[in-house]
């Protein structure tokens, strides 16, 4: 392999011979494997991949990648709506948000609604009715977000992880709620 060095700092790495380059042994098929597994250590490039910087970065980017995986799945779980009586409804937050205005501002002897399930199909409510689905997707997003919520539960775990082992056992499931 080959590098060229400008004011103290690798900027290129090449298996070709460029004027101006150093060569230097490492093997260019394993470098272009793990390219952040070397370093030019005084002037030698160096497998760095069992100092304890390298780890902990390599361990930071699993934990990385796991809290991304956890939003996605966190997220997902929150836009795939709540089953009442038998019908899916969304879950997102503008149906909270609706939800709870018509439940606060239906009058009292309003005999049903008409509310749309996630099919897009009308379903007949009561304010009871409409009522209980709320508290349905405050639940849901409680056993989420709450203070106990699987998602602070995942986040936890996760930086509580000391390897990359650890980190890669943390499966996250937000389809049993």
């Amino acid at each position: 392999m080959y590098i060229i060095i400008e004011n103290g700092k690798l900027i290129s790495a090449s298996a070709y011979n460029y004027e101006g380059s150093i060569e230097v042994p490492v093997d260019f098929e394993e470098y272009e494997k793990n390219p952040d597994k070397y370093a030019l250590v005084d002037g030698v490039f160096t497998d760095i991949s069992d100092t304890p910087e390298y780890k902990n970065a390599q361990l930071q980017k699993a934990k990385d990648l796991k809290v991304f995986e956890n939003i996605q799945k966190r997220d997902e779980r929150l836009r795939a709506g709540v089953e009442y009586k038998g019908v899916k409804f969304d879950s997102d937050t503008d149906s909270k948000v609706n939800i709870m205005g018509a439940v606060s501002l239906l009058p009292d002897d309003m005999e049903t609604i008409g509310w749309n399930s996630m099919d897009n199909v009308t379903v007949q409510l009561t304010k009871q009715e409409l009522t209980e689905l709320g508290a349905l997707l405050v639940s849901l997003t409680s056993d989420i977000w709450g203070e106990d919520g699987l998602n602070i539960q995942y986040l936890n775990a996760i930086d509580s992880a000391q390897t990359i082992d650890e980190v890669n056992a943390i499966e996250i499931d937000y389809n049993r709620l």
